[in-house]
């Protein structure tokens, strides 16, 4: 496997993640996690692009991918809000 560094910001420390080649044969994947669901979308934009939807023709094989999207998930503000703040950490 290959690796690559990611961090959540430009000036965060990097992480290196694991990541697949290409064309690598998935049937030796023995466990693959689940992405938590999270929505970079705030409510008022996601009301947005529902308005836009109606002007375009979603093919069917699509249909489950974007029923999804506007599923309610958790949101990033909402991460954010529950982070605990503890002033010895600082």
């Amino acid at each position: 496997m290959k690796t690559v560094g990611v961090s959540a910001t430009y000036t965060d420390n990097i992480t290196r993640k694991q990541v697949l080649k290409k064309n690598v044969d998935l049937s030796k994947l023995n466990e693959v996690p689940e992405l938590q669901r999270l929505n970079h979308v705030s409510i008022k934009k996601q009301n947005y692009v529902r308005k836009l939807m109606k002007f375009f023709t979603i093919p069917n094989e699509a249909e489950q991918f974007y029923t999804n999207i506007f599923k309610e998930t958790t949101t990033v503000d909402d991460i954010n809000d529950n982070i605990e703040y503890n002033e010895d950490d600082v």
